[in-house]
């Protein structure tokens, strides 16, 4: 038993929402009923197995991840170099500089007065989306940005298929 097992009868079962999904779940756990029976051994034999199958994948997803940023790194350089903020290849597809500037807090009670001063008291630790926004507003109306937040430079590559 789990920590919140002894919970289980007095709440309902949580319902994802996307029938889509819940459908192609269902309609697998069907074909897998039908392969192995009753077998339970043959059931826990095929997660062990679909489990592995996606860790295998998951460390590949990181390592093209790591290959994926040092392309971009070198693109942006080389974009940056030649005063460039936008390439066209031969296949139509167009890459391009994104400029977006992002806040971290630096100091948690600072920015905690300032959310006060600013009709905000219920925020006790502004979600990062929430932060970037104001932070953004105020950097338009060249207004000074809340103390006890850094802003830094975010400079990514965009891209559209051709």
């Amino acid at each position: 038993m789990g920590k919140w097992s002894h919970l289980k009868s007095s709440l309902p079962a949580f319902e994802n929402l996307d029938s889509e999904w819940i459908e192609k779940v269902q309609a697998r756990s069907c074909g897998i009923k039908g392969e192995h029976g009753a077998d339970w051994k043959l059931v826990v034999s095929g997660y062990e197995a679909a489990r592995g199958e996606k860790d295998v994948l998951e460390t590949r997803i990181k390592e093209l991840n790591i290959e994926i940023k040092a392309h971009e790194l070198l693109i942006l350089d080389r974009m940056d170099g030649e005063g460039a903020t936008s390439i066209r290849t031969t296949n139509g597809a167009l890459y391009y500089v994104i400029d977006e500037p992002r806040a971290s807090v630096e100091d948690r009670a600072a920015i905690r007065v300032w959310f006060e001063e600013h009709g905000m008291a219920e925020v006790l630790a502004p979600p990062w989306q929430t932060l970037n926004a104001i932070c953004k507003d105020r950097l338009e109306r060249n207004e000074p940005l809340p103390p006890g937040v850094r802003v830094f430079m975010d400079t990514k590559l965009g891209r559209r298929k051709g």
